[in-house]
């Protein structure tokens, strides 16, 4: 996956999307090298009411899109060379000016956030994956990007992926990805202690997420060739519990909402391309919350008062680099 970026040119932006989203001016400015790599391009707002907010130059992709606690800025990681295509970093996107910055982005090495609480408030910490090391691990860094501390340690040729704080900022959830094989859940304790097994790979399990109040954590399920299904768990790794109906769509990108509803990317109904979806924690008929025909919608991340939602979307074919959108929350303003 990703090395450190360097921005070859100079590139000008013109922020239409905050003028939409907030009736402010639009204004013109310049961004020099390491400040930023795209801008703004049209259309800046779909027929659904998502303003999009950043696309990255081209080969780049943004990706994984996650509120800071206070709401004013993005965390994503930018891949460079296209969708997943590394080297990547973690750079930080102003709400306020739509201008981007690199956070945590080292050469040859990759830095991988997942959405959407790998940026605990209590801990004051950011958390992502990263083979800065060697192999890929659970690492935390402190929200200006300084600090980097390794949280897990193994042996074997599995990649530790797509780690979440619980609401406390005490534990992480995370992905082990071995090199070929089901993937299974797992959590540990902050500062490395405590390693658990909540899943035991009877089927491909990914992508963990943890509730509001840390009792209970929504991952993807998928088994013997099905289409991707979202389960609930107990942080202890009792209790699995179906979230979505086997046959409806493939649903994946799951994480709670701060009301408990359950947030995801899903092409349910039989659609073409995958939108983002509602859903109660306990299951029942998805609401969708983005509708635009000819886009594929993922990796939703709501922000901490639940009035808005972030993701990531491509006109293109799979794979696309992807750009990052926002759009208002069901019942939010």
């Amino acid at each position: 996956m990703p090395v450190a970026y360097r921005i070859r040119n100079s590139v000008k932006w013109c922020f239409i999307a905050l003028a939409i989203l907030f009736g402010e001016t639009c204004t013109t400015s310049s961004s020099s090298s390491r400040e930023s790599d795209g801008g703004v391009s049209p259309p800046t707002t779909r027929s659904d009411g998502a303003a999009l907010l950043y696309t990255p130059a081209s080969p780049a992709s943004a990706q994984n899109a996650q509120f800071s606690p206070d709401g004013q800025t993005l965390l994503f990681t930018l891949f460079h060379n296209g969708y997943n295509a590394g080297p990547a970093g973690l750079f930080k996107l102003s709400l306020a000016t739509l201008k981007a910055t690199p956070l945590f982005d080292e050469p040859d090495h990759d830095a991988v956030n997942f959405p959407s609480f790998g940026w605990n408030a209590t801990a004051g910490r950011i958390a992502f994956a990263s083979d800065r090391q060697d192999k890929t691990e659970i690492w935390t860094i402190s929200s200006d990007g300084s600090d980097p501390r390794r949280v897990t340690h193994h042996d074997d040729t599995s990649a530790w992926q797509e780690p979440s704080f619980s609401p406390n900022g005490n534990s992480l959830a995370f992905e082990i990805a071995p090199a070929s094989g089901n993937h299974s859940i797992a959590s540990i304790h902050s500062d490395g202690t405590g390693l658990a097994k909540l899943t035991d790979s009877t089927c491909d399990d990914r992508q963990p997420n943890w509730s509001p109040h840390g009792d209970r954590l929504v991952f993807q399920r998928r088994c013997a060739g099905d289409a991707a299904n979202l389960f609930t768990i107990v942080a202890d790794g009792s209790d699995v519990r179906p979230v979505t109906t086997p046959g409806t769509g493939d649903h994946s990108d799951a994480t709670f909402m701060p009301d408990g509803r359950i947030v995801f990317s899903s092409t349910f109904g039989g659609l073409k391309n995958p939108k983002i979806f509602i859903i109660a924690a306990g299951g029942g008929t998805p609401t969708a919350v983005t509708r635009a025909a000819d886009t594929k919608d993922y990796a939703p991340s709501p922000s901490a008062d639940g009035k808005w939602i972030a993701f990531e979307s491509t006109r293109g074919a799979d794979e696309s680099p992807s750009a990052l959108w926002r759009v208002a929350a069901p019942g939010g303003k």
